[in-house]
């Protein structure tokens, strides 16, 4: 396991990464339509094994460059973190798993979905220049202010008016996906309605297949 607190690039730490990486997944919709052309072309894929013990997830984190579309060269930057199955002590999050039955020679029906703790264990990046690495973390501390700061700001609904933000509805029911965009003066009017953001949330109705399956996420 590497050390979680060892500053990797900069004084970011492992940890930071993966905090970073996590918080940027969940505000994607928001920083893919910022002004920011940096968090615009920002990328991210996950992976997984479960077919031994421990299960392993990674989640990577990539820049696309401008006008290159050679996967194995369009990137400023890329970093992977993993995470790797615990049965006890300290995890970061607990993910729903069906083991992998196949073989190299025949599919099988996966195991039935339990709950997994995952801790984060590693990092990976391929080989990247100084340059890369030092624009990888101006990127990477940019990236942690403001989603700390989506992060603080839509904690209530309140919050959510104050920092100027839109809100999108999205449905996440298995192929039903369209967003919705609750624009900003709609959240002012629900602020100042006295409607809470739980009560908001309460509220919110897939407009496609009519489920109340939805997450609410910041939109500029």
């Amino acid at each position: 396991m590497k050390d979680e607190g060892k500053a990797i690039v900069g004084e970011l730490t492992l940890k930071d990464i993966a905090q970073i990486v996590a918080k940027a997944r969940a505000y994607q919709y928001y920083l893919r339509r910022c002004d920011d052309r940096a968090f615009q072309q920002l990328e991210f894929m996950t992976g997984s094994d479960s077919d031994g013990y421990p299960y392993e997830q990674t989640v990577s984190i990539y820049r696309r460059k401008e006008g290159v579309s050679d996967w194995l060269n369009d990137h400023e930057w890329h970093f992977v973190v993993g995470y790797e199955q615990v049965e006890s002590g300290d995890f970061d999050y607990i993910a729903t798993v069906r083991h992998d039955n196949n073989t190299a020679y025949k599919t099988r029906r996966p195991g039935p979905p339990v709950d997994v703790k995952f801790r984060l264990v590693n990092y990976w990046h391929p080989y990247q220049t100084p340059k890369q690495l030092g624009l990888a973390g101006d990127d990477l501390r940019r990236l942690k202010q403001i989603t700390d700061r989506l992060e603080s700001a839509t904690g209530s609904l309140d919050g959510w008016v104050n920092e100027g933000l839109s809100a999108a509805i999205i449905c996440k029911t298995l192929f039903c996906r369209d967003p919705v965009v609750l624009p900003h003066q709609r959240l002012r009017a629900f602020s100042e309605s006295g409607l809470t953001l739980d009560g908001l949330k309460a509220k919110l109705v897939c407009v496609k297949c009519g489920k109340r399956n939805t997450s609410l996420v910041p939109a500029p």
